[in-house]
């Protein structure tokens, strides 16, 4: 018995602690739009665009896969966009993560940050790994009108007051060029970057949609507990 309550115990623990990594294949109206490995754009709300995330909420999710990595040595594209979004008001990649590389190929191999316009919810850059994989995922929720921008599950930053309408999901791109996105010494690097799209969903619907919350699962496992207790009781 002591067993089992150690189970459920461990069980609650885990349902509190919970980090939430989504299979976005599975996610009801989600869009796949493939696999990437240079840089490029998607058109979004236009007769001939690829993307319509609506007048809405919407997510945009970013599985960057980094393989190796070299210590970058071209100023010219110093900051180029990970995963990012433009409106008509706007550059195409004014809103976006980005990774802030070494200009002079010292030993700084990359890290991730973030445009100036954009309030961070986490203090620093976070350093770029070999053999990782990241999650990015930005969010817009219509009735706040903020755009939430999440690295790994954690909120990273925020955009309040947001009103544009997007025109462009980009990824790659360095200010407003439209190179390679050579992340890491000209493309020496090797790296995948996997995009998908939700229209009229937050990134916590769409947890919500999928995944039961950590809460859920915690109380279901001392739920279960109590129940092996009143049956020993018994």
């Amino acid at each position: 018995m002591k067993r089992i309550l150690s189970f459920f115990a461990a069980v609650a623990v885990a349902g509190l602690t919970q980090a939430v990594t989504i299979n976005w294949d599975s996610v009801k109206g989600a869009v796949d739009l493939g696999t990437k490995t240079s840089s490029g754009s998607i058109a979004v709300g236009t007769s001939e665009g690829q993307a319509n995330l609506g007048s809405g909420s919407w997510t945009i999710a970013a599985k960057l896969a980094a393989g190796s990595i070299s210590a970058y040595t071209n100023a010219g594209h110093k900051y180029p966009a990970i995963i990012g979004f433009g409106t008509s008001e706007t550059k195409k990649d004014a809103y976006r993560f980005r990774a802030n590389c070494s200009a002079s190929g010292g030993t700084n191999t990359g890290s991730i940050g973030f445009e100036d316009n954009i309030t961070r919810t986490e203090a620093s850059d976070v350093a770029l790994t070999s053999n990782t994989t990241y999650d990015f995922v930005i969010s817009f929720d219509s009735q706040t009108s903020t755009v939430n921008f999440y690295l790994n599950d954690t909120l990273y930053g925020t955009l309040s007051n947001f009103t544009g309408t997007v025109t462009d999901i980009v990824w790659g791109k360095s200010g407003a060029t439209n190179t390679n996105m050579d992340l890491w010494n000209n493309n020496s690097g090797t790296y995948s970057l996997d995009l998908d799209y939700v229209a009229g969903m937050t990134y916590d619907e769409v947890k919500a949609s999928v995944i039961p919350e950590p809460t859920a699962l915690a109380l279901l496992a001392l739920g279960a507990a109590g129940l092996a207790l009143r049956r020993k009781a018994a």
